[in-house]
């Protein structure tokens, strides 16, 4: 057997030129050997590795797929901002088969079951004035839980909004030449406005107004406001118009 160590220790400096041809001709030899194990090793087993190597990513990526699939949160739908009932329906998707577990404002409070296309509801569910949190987590038929899903937050505002009027006060006149008044307030909560049916402008400091084109004589402006959770508040007034500066 070549003692490699040998050959690679030696100082080659000291060598005759025929000596020096002679080990390093068995150098090359010994590379060319070990270069042709590797080649026919490859060759005998290289599809066997490349199997092997197959086997374990395609098996990889369905164990990922499959807890990917087994530990999806739950996701609500339609969910509303705001709404004056004390109580409300909850609706979602999860994985089909699932059970799912409702969490109000902390506690657990009601559990149901994903139907065959994923889709659970959530009825009666009871709600405390103010804010409402809410997150639900699903087990599958394996027994594996999900992550907290997405935490939504509605509120419970069974209370109209305050409407202050600035202009025009009740029975007042308002005299001009524009056959025009500008109606001009605001609300204590953000709210759709409508004076005479018509769209008011609501601004970031809750004031609203809308111009009303008006003939002579006793006039009636009704101002409607509804807030987001669908509370409406009315306020009327009686005024006067004259067509004169």
């Amino acid at each position: 057997m070549i003692n490699k160590n040998y050959l690679f220790n030696l100082d080659y400096r000291k060598l005759s030129n025929q000596e020096l041809k002679q080990r390093l001709t068995t150098l090359l030899l010994i590379n060319v050997l070990t270069i042709g194990s590797l080649i026919a090793a490859i060759t005998i087993f290289g599809p066997q590795i490349g199997g092997m190597l197959a086997y374990i990513s395609v098996h990889r990526n369905e164990k990922d797929k499959d807890n990917i699939q087994s530990t999806t949160a739950p996701i609500f739908s339609n969910v509303p901002k705001a709404t004056n009932k004390e109580s409300l329906t909850l609706n979602g998707i999860a994985k089909p088969g699932s059970e799912i577990k409702l969490f109000v404002n902390g506690p657990e409070i009601s559990t149901t079951t994903a139907d065959s296309n994923g889709l659970f509801t959530f009825v009666d569910i009871g709600l405390v004035e103010g804010a409402n949190t809410f997150f639900a987590k699903a087990i599958d038929t394996e027994n594996k839980e999900s992550p907290p899903s997405q935490v939504i937050t509605i509120e419970y505002d069974n209370k109209a909004p305050d409407i202050q009027i600035e202009f025009p006060k009740e029975g007042e006149t308002v005299k001009n030449l524009d056959k025009r008044i500008i109606v001009k307030g605001k609300v204590n909560e953000k709210s759709v406005i409508k004076v005479n049916e018509k769209l008011a402008i609501l601004k970031n400091d809750l004031s609203f107004e809308a111009i009303l084109g008006v003939e002579e004589g006793n006039l009636e402006v009704k101002i409607i406001a509804t807030d987001e959770a669908g509370n409406k508040k009315e306020e009327l007034l009686k005024i006067r118009y004259e067509k004169r500066s």
